[in-house]
């Protein structure tokens, strides 16, 4: 779960994340950095994230989780969010072992 180290960039040293200048964006409001990073391709921070990585399911699900939809209340700390994807990712992914092949 390398991708929230990243993060930091996004947030301050107690995680609380940075705010911006609000911005609606396909009908979604932008109000920090962490949905800039995730949604604004123009942005400088959007490079934060290779596009390798944007193609992780993780990552891909933590951004769901960020942006919400058009109802959403947002947080203002990145914890929650890490917390719940991880939560998630956990419950989506396990690892078996396969009865044929003995792996």
């Amino acid at each position: 779960m390398n991708i929230f180290h990243k993060l930091s960039s996004v947030t301050n040293k107690c995680g609380r994340i940075k705010k911006r200048v609000d911005e609606v964006f396909e009908r979604i409001l932008i109000s920090d950095k962490l949905r800039e990073c995730l949604l604004i391709e123009d942005s400088d921070r959007y490079l934060t994230f290779t596009e390798k990585e944007r193609e992780e399911f993780l990552f891909r699900l933590f951004k769901h989780i960020c942006i919400g939809g058009e109802i959403c209340q947002q947080e203002d700390d990145i914890k929650p969010y890490i917390d719940i994807t991880r939560k998630i990712y956990h419950d989506l992914i396990w690892v078996g072992r396969n009865p044929f092949t003995c792996l």
